[in-house]
Formats: C-alpha cells, structure tokens, sequence
C-alpha cells in the first residue's frame, strides 16, 4: 500500500510539473491610441472567465486580476516640464497563457474623440498572430464595446474582432465627426442624425406594431434608410467641395423610385419631405473626411451584422455597402 502511495505521489507531481514548466509562447497585446495630449481614453479587458484588467479613465478605476497581465499609459515627455510631447497610447497585455475564447474590451473617454486600435500577440509556438487594426469615434462619457474571439493555437484565425453598435452609437459618431471639424456645417450634421432617427422609428414601429415582426424581418427597410444614409457621406466624401457644389438628387430619385412603393417606408418620405433639410441644402456646406467616412459606415456595417449573418447577407447582395480598403477584411 505503501508504495503505491507514492507511486501515485509521485505520478502527480509528475503531471503537475508539465503543467507549470510547459513551454507556451502565447500573448495577447492590445494598444490604444488617439490624437489628444494627454490620452483622453482609456480600456478595460475582461477574459472569458470574467476577471478584468485595465482602467477605466472616467472613474479611475484600476483592475489586473488577469494573470500574467497589465496595463499602462505611454508618452514621451518634456523633461523640464514633463507635459506629453506626443501623442499617448494605453497599452494591456497578457504576457503568458491568455485563455482561447471570447474576451470583452470596453472603451472610455473623457472627451469626444477618435482612437485607434490595435491587436495582436502570438500563438503557443512564439509565432506572430496577424495584427487587427480598427479606428473609431467616441463621445464624451460614453463606453464602446467589442467582442474579441482569440485563440492562440498555432494555425488558429487571427483574433476576431465584433463591435456592438445600436443607433444611439451612430448618432454618437456624428455628433463627434462634426465637432472635430470631419463633417461639414450644423445643419448638414442634424439631417445625417436625422436620418439616423428616422432609420430607428422605421425599425420600432414595425416591431411594435406588426404581430409577424420576426418573419416580416423588421431590419430590411432601416437597413434601406440607413444604405442611403451612407450613400450621403460617399456623396460628401467623394464629390462636394467645401462651397457645397454637390448634389444629392440623382442618388434620392433611386432611391425614391426603388422604394416608394414599400409600405413600411411610406412614413419615411412623408417625414423626409417636410423636414427643414430642403430649405438648407442648397446652401449648406457639406464635407466628409475620409476617416469620418471609413468609421461611419464601418459602424453602420457593424450594426447590420449584429442582427445576423442572414442580415449581413441580405445588405452586401441589396445595398453593395461601403467598404473601406482598411475594413476589408472585418466585412467579407
């Protein structure tokens, strides 16, 4: 019995020994940056068992129960006055055996601003996991979240990365463009949101009101409004000068004639053609910035692919939605 014991003793201890003194090269990097001096933002990372690291820059709120994590800000500094002197970046890494799953990343900030970024890490056998690189905009106080599916076995995807966006989120993405000088005037700002709005009311009344919502799919005519929606910042991105020498018309007469007849858009052109917009158009400034264009309709994308691959489908074969060469790879 005796030498059993220990037989097994020492079996275990043997098991035990792999475990902690297995080779494993794995990581995961995430890096945040923006354009503000100092970082106007900041992010939490939470594993697939829950434990978090990071900080939230709106509460001050610091976390590092992921093991073998952390989490920092970086900027170089003026060494007399050691005010930032570039701009900063927040940096988390897991330096040893991140777990395979889905992690949660959430972003804050105490400004209206854009921020970059960017994923990356290795597999098991030290090997460079390809790098995920996303921009976006966030509002002051505001949380933007993404889900991130990491697995670091050598051959594995690269990390796959989902936003969770809803309409507030694009009404948000406006707000921000315009006061950062990356849309053009007020008034041309407020038709984009209401747009945006109008895409939202179309969506909530035929949920709420028509009893076969699920099988009528209640997405399609707020993917329309929302496909013309974007089809106004490519118009504003591609072909307006600052003098607003561009015309949206051409682009409205389609899609007035392809969907007049839709009956769940019929309270949209009523709205739309009483709305202020038209007394403004003509003389209304209009510009996009190319990476006010690349986010928004990024984020409209991300939208449409949270309602379901069917969704996604439905919106890439109908609408031929605006692909940045930057997102090419986050929307096949």
């Amino acid at each position: 019995m005796r030498l059993g014991k220990k037989n097994s003793f020492i079996f275990l201890l043997f098991l035990f020994s792999q475990v902690v003194f297995s080779k494993d090269g794995s990581s995961l990097s995430i890096s945040l940056t923006n354009n503000n001096n100092p970082m106007q933002a900041s992010m939490v990372l939470t594993d697939p068992s829950g434990r978090k690291t990071g900080i939230n820059i709106n509460n001050n709120l610091k976390a590092k129960q992921i093991p073998y994590s952390g989490g920092s800000f970086n900027y170089i500094s003026n060494d007399e006055t050691d005010d930032p002197i570039n701009k900063g970046s927040m940096d988390i890494s897991i330096l040893k055996f991140p777990s395979s799953g889905v992690y949660k990343l959430e972003i804050f900030a105490i400004s209206n601003t854009t921020y970059s970024l960017l994923i990356g890490g290795t597999d098991t056998n030290y090997n460079p996991i390809t790098d995920v690189l996303i921009d976006g905009f966030i509002t002051i106080s505001s949380t933007i979240q993404y889900n991130l599916s990491f697995d670091p076995t050598p051959g594995a995807p690269a990390p796959i990365l989902k936003k969770e966006v809803n309409f507030q989120l694009l009404r948000d993405d406006i707000n921000v463009a315009y006061k950062l000088n990356q849309i053009g005037e007020e008034k041309f700002a407020n038709s984009l949101i209401k747009m945006i709005n109008m895409a939202e009311k179309v969506y909530d009344r035929c949920e709420k009101t028509d009893k076969k919502a699920g099988e009528k799919k209640c997405y399609r005519p707020a993917m329309s409004v929302l496909s013309m929606f974007v089809k106004r910042l490519e118009i504003a991105n591609k072909k307006c000068d600052k003098s607003a020498a561009c015309d949206e018309e051409k682009e409205w007469n389609n899609f007035h004639n392809k969907y007049v007849k839709d009956k769940d858009l019929k309270e949209f052109f009523s709205e739309w053609e009483k709305d202020e917009w038209h007394k403004y158009k003509k003389s209304c400034k209009r510009f996009v910035s190319e990476e006010a264009l690349d986010i928004v309709s990024s984020d409209v994308n991300w939208y449409v692919k949270g309602i379901g691959e069917e969704a996604w489908s439905e919106y890439k074969k109908e609408h031929k939605p605006y692909i940045s060469s930057k997102t090419k790879e986050q929307f096949k």
